[in-house]
């Protein structure tokens, strides 16, 4: 009952412009969400730093920081947040930079759980929706990378 209260004070200390309506009435209908409700459970951990050398990249090495992170008994999901105003019908039209993004976070993971099924999704601010990414289409586009 007080987001909306907060969420001007909040953007009134950073002078956000004419758009603070529009702006707290997303954040608000995000976090009210029912379907997402997962993403924002006490136990899902926030902006986890994740580095690691990849094969499929040669052997590179990556640096990110992934929005959410759900590791239940057997499945991790790593959740990224994307404010685009267009979002995507599917997953195959989610721009290749986002889906090898998600295919590094995967194989990074995967490093770290490799006894558990990791999954990837974007979260699309705008419109409060949760987009499941086929590993197969983020893993593609991670070794197209190297294909090229």
């Amino acid at each position: 009952s007080e987001r909306s209260d907060i969420g001007h004070k909040l953007l009134t200390s950073f002078d956000a412009g004419d758009d603070d309506n529009d702006l707290i009435n997303e954040i608000i209908a995000l976090l009210d969400e029912p379907s997402l409700g997962p993403i924002f459970a006490p136990n899902a951990l926030t902006e986890v730093d994740v580095t690691a050398h990849l094969p499929a990249l040669q052997g590179a090495r990556i640096h990110g920081a992934i929005d959410r992170l759900i590791i239940e008994d057997r499945r991790v999901l790593a959740v990224d947040y994307k404010s685009n105003r267009l979002v995507p019908n599917t997953a195959a039209a989610v721009p290749d930079g986002l889906l090898r993004q998600m295919g590094a976070y995967h194989a990074a993971l995967l490093q770290i759980f490799p006894d558990h099924t990791v999954e990837t999704a974007i979260l699309w601010t705008h419109t409060a929706t949760l987009m499941v990414l086929p590993t197969s289409l983020t893993v593609g586009s991670l070794q197209n990378v190297t294909a090229a």
